[in-house]
C-alpha cells in the first residue's frame, strides 16, 4: 500500500511534463535537436509587453516551450545568444521544403530606427524558420500550396485559403466591431473556425503568414505568422499541432518581440 501511494504522485508529475519533453522519447531513428539551456541562451532583451499584446486562445494553455528565430534585423534581440549548431532550419529549395541542421550567419548591420548596428540573421539557404529543441527526423517535409516568395496577407475579412494534406484550410482574421475608428480595436485569428489566437490594441491589422507546414514532424499543419503592428514592431509567433489541446488544430509555443527598420 505504501508502494502504491509512493508510485502515484510520480506518476501524476510525469503528466505535467510539456509537449517538447514528451517529443524527446521517441525513437533512436530520429534526430533530436536541443539548444543549450544556460543564462545566455535565454536572455533575448525583448521590449515591454504592454504596448501591444499577443493572446493564445486558451487560459490553460501550455508554456512557451520553444525558441525560434527567422531571418530578419533584430535591434532587441541578440540571436547570437539563443541559436547555435544544434539548431534546426525550415528552408526551400527550389519547389521543396526542408528539415534540416541549421545553416545560418549573424552580423551587424546599421540601423537608421536605433542609429546604430543592429544584429542581423542570415540564412546560407533559403530559410522561412530556425528553431531548436525538435525531436523530428530530417529531410523533406509537406508544405501548404502556397508562394512563400510573394507577401501572404492577412487581412480583416479576407480568407487565406490554402491545402496541406488533402485537407482545405482557412485562416482568416476577424475584427472587433468599433464605433470609432480611432480607437485601437481586438482581431481574432481563426483557423477553420478555430479561434488560435487574439491580437489586442491594433489600430491597423495586416498581418503576414510567413510559413504554413509540417514543421514538427507530425504529420499535421504548422504554422508562422508576424502579427505586426503599423507602428513597426514585430512579434512572429510559431504555432504547432503536436501541442495543440483538445478540440484545437494548433497551439502557440513561442514568439518573437522586436522591431522592424524604420
Amino acid at each position: 500500500m505504501r508502494i502504491a501511494l509512493l508510485i502515484f504522485p510520480l506518476l501524476v508529475f510525469s503528466l505535467l511534463f510539456s509537449c517538447s519533453d514528451m517529443k524527446s522519447a521517441k525513437s533512436d531513428q530520429e534526430t533530436s535537436v536541443s539548444s543549450k539551456d544556460n543564462a545566455d541562451s535565454v536572455e533575448t532583451d525583448t521590449m515591454e509587453s504592454n504596448r501591444n499584446h499577443l493572446h493564445v486562445s486558451s487560459q490553460n494553455s501550455k508554456s512557451l516551450n520553444y525558441k525560434f528565430l527567422v531571418p530578419a534585423h533584430y535591434h532587441y534581440i541578440n540571436p547570437g545568444r539563443m541559436i547555435d549548431s544544434s539548431w534546426v532550419e525550415i528552408y526551400q529549395k527550389g519547389k521543396k521544403f526542408y528539415r534540416a541542421k541549421a545553416q545560418y550567419t549573424l552580423k551587424r548591420r546599421w540601423s537608421d530606427y536605433i542609429g546604430d548596428t543592429a544584429n542581423v540573421l542570415y540564412g546560407k539557404r533559403k530559410a522561412f524558420l530556425f528553431v531548436n529543441h525538435l525531436p523530428t527526423k530530417l529531410g523533406e517535409i509537406e508544405a501548404a500550396n502556397l508562394n512563400f516568395d510573394e507577401y501572404i496577407t492577412l487581412r480583416p475579412n479576407e480568407v487565406c485559403s490554402f491545402m496541406f494534406g488533402g485537407k482545405r484550410y482557412n485562416l482568416e482574421i476577424k475584427k472587433e466591431k468599433k464605433k470609432d475608428d480611432s480607437v485601437p480595436f481586438t482581431c481574432f485569428t481563426l483557423l477553420n473556425g478555430k479561434q488560435i489566437a487574439k491580437r489586442t490594441k491594433v489600430f491597423e491589422a495586416a498581418f503576414e503568414l510567413l510559413f504554413a507546414g509540417d514543421i514538427d514532424g507530425d504529420g499535421k499543419l504548422d504554422l508562422v505568422i508576424d502579427f505586426r503592428s503599423d507602428t513597426g514592431e514585430f512579434k512572429v509567433v510559431l504555432f504547432l499541432s503536436s501541442c495543440a489541446l483538445p478540440g484545437q488544430p494548433v497551439q502557440q509555443v513561442g514568439e518573437i518581440d522586436d522591431q522592424y527598420d524604420c
